[in-house]
Formats: C-alpha cells, sequence, structure tokens
C-alpha cells in the first residue's frame, strides 16, 4: 500500500490525465512482516554469494584454484585444424570433485603472500643446501601451500642446536686493559735527558742552546764531571777560553771525580807553556783510591820535560807492575835511565818495548837506534 500511495501521489503531482489532487491518502507504515523479511535478506544474499563463489571456484587437480569455465576447459580435447596430421591433444582432467571445507574457504579469501616470500614454493635450493632433521624429514615435501612453505621455520625451533652458544656465553677472558701510569723523573733521569739534549744541540753545533743545557744540567748535579767536560768543550768550541778555564776549575772543585778535568786543564796549561803548573794540578788531583796508567804516564811525561826523570823513573816502574806488557811504559822508563846515564838499564828497557809488539813506527825506529848507540858503548 505504501508503494501504491507514493506512485498516485507521484502522478498527481505532475497532473497526470487532469487527475486532480488526491487528499486523505495518508501514507501506510511497513508491518512488522515486512520488517523482518528485509532483516533476513541481507544474511541470505551473503550466503547465496558465498556459495556462487565456491561453486564457481574449484580446486583443480594439481592444488590450485581454477574457475568452473576455465576447470571445464581443462578436460576438452583440442581438435587440430583441418588438414594437419597433429593428432589430438588432450589435458590432463582434474580429479574428482570434492566439497569445499574450511580450509577451502580460507585459502580462498587469504591474502596472497607468494610474492613476498624468498624463495619459490617449489624451489629446492633451501632443501639441498640446509641439514635435514629429524623433525622436518617426516613433514610432507609434496606439499605446496603456504604453510609447508614456511616448514624450514620449524626446523630451526629447536634450542638445543644453540646449546653450545649459551655454553659459550660466560665471558671468561676479557681483555686485559692497558693502564699507563705516568710518574715524574728522578734527578737523575732528569739530568740525563738535559745532558742528551745538549750533546744533540752540541752536534747540530747549536752551542748556544748546548751551553744552556749543560749548565742547566750542573744546577741539578754538580758532581758530574763529564758534563764538566761537556761544558768545557762547548766554550772552548766557541772560543770562550776563559770561561772553559772556569769551567775547569769550578768542576775538579765539586766534581766526584776530578782526575779527568784535571789532564784537561794540565793540557790546557802545557799548551800556554805553564809546566810547573801542569805538573802541580796532575799531582794535586792524582788518583789515590786505585791506579790511572794513562794518568800516570801523562804524570810521568810532563816530570820528563820538566827534567825530574828520576820521580818520572818511579812513576813508569809502579806503572810497569800494573801493566807490564805497556809499551809506552817502558820507552818512558827506558829515556828515564838514559838521561840519567844508566845505559845498561836504559837498552833492558828500549829491548823489553820493542818485544810488546805494541810501539808505534817513530818509537820503534828511536828504540832501534837507542839500543844501537848504547851498544856501542861496549
Amino acid at each position: 500500500m505504501s508503494l501504491l500511495n507514493d506512485v498516485l501521489r507521484d502522478l498527481q503531482t505532475r497532473g497526470v490525465f487532469g487527475m486532480p489532487p488526491l487528499t486523505g491518502l495518508a501514507p501506510v507504515g511497513d508491518t512488522p512482516s515486512q520488517q523482518r523479511w528485509r532483516a533476513l535478506l541481507l544474511p541470505a544474499l551473503a550466503a547465496l554469494s558465498i556459495t556462487l563463489a565456491i561453486v564457481w571456484w574449484r580446486p583443480a587437480a594439481d592444488g590450485g584454484w581454477l574457475p568452473s569455465f576455465a576447470r571445464i576447459m581443462s578436460g576438452a580435447t583440442i581438435q587440430p585444424q583441418s588438414g594437419s596430421q597433429t593428432a589430438a591433444k588432450t589435458l590432463p582432467k582434474p580429479g574428482p570433485a570434492r566439497a569445499a571445507t574450511g580450509d577451502d574457504l580460507r585459502k580462498l579469501f587469504a591474502v596472497d603472500r607468494s610474492g613476498q616470500a624468498s624463495p619459490a614454493p617449489h624451489d629446492n635450493t633451501i632443501a639441498e643446501t640446509a641439514t635435514p632433521s629429524p623433525a622436518t624429514a617426516k613433514l610432507p615435501v609434496t606439499t605446496a601451500t603456504p604453510v609447508a612453505a614456511e616448514a624450514p621455520v620449524a626446523a630451526e625451533a629447536p634450542v638445543a642446536a644453540e646449546a653450545p652458544v649459551a655454553a659459550k656465553s660466560p665471558v671468561t677472558v676479557e681483555p686485559t686493559a692497558t693502564t699507563t701510569i705516568l710518574r715524574h723523573k728522578t734527578g737523575a733521569e732528569a739530568t740525563a735527558a738535559t745532558v742528551a739534549r745538549g750533546l744533540k744541540a752540541m752536534g747540530g753545533n747549536d752551542l748556544r742552546t748546548a751551553e744552556h743545557l749543560f749548565r742547566e744540567a750542573l744546577v741539578a748535579d754538580a758532581g758530574d764531571h763529564a758534563t764538566w767536560s761537556y761544558l768545557y768543550s762547548v766554550l772552548l768550541r766557541a772560543s770562550q777560553t776563559a770561561a772553559a778555564e772556569q769551567a775547569l776549575q769550578r768542576g775538579m772543585a765539586s766534581a766526584r771525580q776530578p782526575a779527568a778535568l784535571a789532564k784537561l786543564y794540565a793540557r790546557m796549561l802545557l799548551d800556554r807553556g805553564e809546566k810547573d803548573a801542569a805538573v802541580s794540578i796532575l799531582k794535586t788531583y792524582r788518583p789515590k783510591a786505585a791506579a790511572d796508567t794513562e794518568y800516570d804516564a801523562f804524570l810521568a811525561a810532563v816530570l820528563q820535560q820538566l827534567g825530574q826523570y828520576g820521580e818520572a823513573g818511579e812513576i813508569y816502574r809502579k806503572l810497569l807492575t800494573v801493566e807490564p806488557g805497556s809499551g809506552s811504559g817502558w820507552i818512558g822508563l827506558a829515556m828515564s835511565h838514559d838521561s840519567l846515564g844508566n845505559r845498561a838499564d836504559a837498552r833492558s828497557a828500549f829491548e823489553h818495548a820493542l818485544s810488546t809488539g805494541s810501539l808505534k813506527t817513530p818509537l820503534t825506529r828511536y828504540a832501534r837506534r837507542r839500543i844501537a848507540e848504547l851498544s856501542a858503548y861496549d
């Protein structure tokens, strides 16, 4: 009735056939039965659509899903063209139809993720490289469904395969941390470093820097005779003779072993012709604790220049008791005897000097000549 009223109202509004407007026609509402019918209509249509979809899409023999017309065409026979010798080719027919199950519906409406999987369902590369396990040996290999494609994940599920890693988890060996301990240098170490820098500067002919470093080292340790000798050499190379002499004097007064500095100062005095002062310095700083043969030979030679042959001979005799093979010592003793007129003792000393084989060529010639001359007196 509601539909009829709407039609009549529309006709009246448009004035079809000159009909006057209808009055008194009230709209008629739906009955409860009509409302229930409409409520059941939508679910029925949905169920019908699902049923048609299931009927339309049926599983093929190879496990895929094909529409009904494709399934029908798959069993059709392709006839050869007219005049062709090719025999008819029959496509493989699918297996017997079966009723759709819940799994089929899930497969039907499932999202196709085959494009996201790295290997294809029929790719055997993973199975060849992976190590089979008892768990994967029971899995159906022929199944090509998406669930079967994820079967290798189940093979990695046992945690026992990672047991060795868990056993190594306690870190027993830790890397040893390198600890740098900084400490200040001792006085001796600092002095030695300063002296080394001074020698480097002196080797580079930087005499001013070397002098400064040697003086700095002597402030820390004034008893090191080697540092005093380095300072003397630097000052002498810089033509500061007075400063060099002053450095030797201060060094002999403060050094723990002044003998080496006394020899340097005595040579300086001899160069100036001050032989008496040189002998005085050598006698004053002559080592008493232990014999220094080089020092004693130097003192005896200076005494001979002063004409003190007896004292020089005594020094040579003591020197030869320490070093009997010293050729220069025997030459010094022979010269002392020769100067005193002891020709026999002089000849014997010259012969001992030649027998050592340590004389240089000029001394060797002198010894042989004096032996011949002394032999002529006999």
